[in-house]
């Protein structure tokens, strides 16, 4: 799990931002879980105005994480890398970003930097937490030219190029150690963009690490119109050759070749059925945008719920119905043990939800120079128990609101 993440200097962040998962209180063992002696929170939602920032603190932890991971291996010699410092400063390209996380694994916290521009890397270091002191296991400072390693360490330096992590080589190069790291952040962090859910949901289901009958159950208990979803091999539609399953069941499923005859699918497609006086099936791009955004972030909720992930999602609402969002959220603290949902989000129904805790519950802002600042409402310390949050921050008590005004004809 993850105890904290901070970014500096990269898209519209300027000065270093961290969002904490560590509990103010431990008194909901929903939201709350044990963990290296510390009490970590299950979610973190970032409200703000269109623009100020929420989506970039993703963006950014997606490209850190990335880079972090797979840059030996994604990145040609010499290659540029895609960092995009802050842009509202002078000379922006002569500034390096950074990035930190704190994480825990088998039995022990550690700590993980990295400094780069677009050239290279500039500081790297991985450091073990004991007793609130740090041990350094390796530390490259491109400026200073102070090194620590092991000497097991030493022997993949030769093979370092200055435009990858050293973690990443080391893990590439069957480090033992540094490729259990490294496989651990691989197999926790769901780095996505928007645009890549579909995938990751139909690669899940192919590679049977999810069910399709457990996304049918979800969809049904979301109470989506009679449907459910499956997986259908490419075949020839026709009177003696109705479609193959892979995936999901049907009770008669001959009877429902009749409506498929003017339908083309390539192989391994999916698509839903619903069942009114019989079965109809409809490819996925025939149903509503709530439906698909549904299907496709079922996927991670499921991996979540079934292994240890920590699960980023931009715009969580987008094309969902409130209660839809609700039940997202609940199905989520109610059947994950050690996984962990951030999500940025305009819904402000949430606020006033049992759903969400004050330290769980971040807004993001920019200043007058154009950079995105981060603050939990946690740090508000006089806001009533019993007085609408969501009325309270309509009313600009937290900040993180468009500025508009009225628009008349002239």
């Amino acid at each position: 799990m993850i105890l904290e993440f901070s970014i500096e200097n990269t898209y519209s962040i300027k000065e270093r931002q961290t969002i904490s998962f560590e509990a103010a209180d431990d008194d909901d063992d929903r939201h709350v879980i044990t963990v290296g002696g510390k009490k970590l929170l299950k979610l973190a939602a970032i409200y703000g105005a269109n623009a100020s920032g929420k989506s970039n603190v993703i963006k950014a932890f997606n490209f850190y994480i990335r880079f972090i991971l797979d840059s030996f291996t994604d990145l040609k010699p010499h290659e540029k890398i895609s960092f995009k410092p802050f842009f509202f400063t002078e000379n922006p390209d002569q500034l390096s970003g950074f990035f930190e996380i704190v994480f825990y694994f088998e039995n022990t916290w550690y700590k993980y930097q990295i400094r780069l521009n677009r050239k290279m890397v500039l500081n790297e270091s991985l450091s073990v937490i004991e007793n609130n002191d740090e041990k350094i296991i390796y530390h490259f400072n491109l400026f200073t030219n102070e090194r620590e390693y092991t000497e097991e360490d030493e022997k993949l330096l030769q093979f370092v190029r200055s435009n990858a992590t050293f973690l990443s080589t080391a893990a590439n190069l069957n480090h033992t150690f540094l490729g259990n790291i490294y496989r651990y952040l691989k197999s926790l962090i769901v780095s996505l963009e928007n645009i890549e859910f579909l995938d990751y949901t139909r690669d899940r289901l192919y590679n049977k690490q999810i069910k399709m009958g457990d996304i049918n159950k979800l969809i049904n208990k979301a109470g989506i119109d009679h449907a459910y979803s499956a997986i259908m091999e490419d075949q020839t539609i026709g009177e003696k050759t109705p479609p193959k399953f892979i995936t999901g069941t049907m009770d008669k499923p001959e009877k429902t070749a009749q409506h498929l005859t003017d339908i083309s699918y390539n192989r391994e497609e999916i698509f839903f059925v619903h069942t009114y006086d019989k079965n109809y099936v409809l490819p996925f791009l025939s149903e509503s945008m709530g439906t698909r955004r549904f299907f496709e972030i079922a996927g991670p909720l499921l991996d979540c719920i079934h292994h240890k992930k920590n699960m980023f999602i931009d715009e969580i609402e987008s094309s969902l119905h409130d209660d839809l969002l609700d039940f997202f959220i609940r199905t989520f603290l109610e059947n994950t043990k050690e996984s962990q949902l951030l999500f940025t989000t305009h819904n402000q129904t949430l606020l006033d939800s049992e759903l969400l805790r004050n330290d769980e519950i971040w807004f993001v802002q920019k200043d007058s120079n154009g950079a995105s600042g981060l603050f939990s409402l946690a740090e508000f310390r006089d806001v009533p128990e019993n007085v609408s949050r969501r009325d309270l921050y309509k009313a600009g008590a937290f900040g993180a609101l468009p500025r508009t005004s009225r628009f008349f004809k002239e």
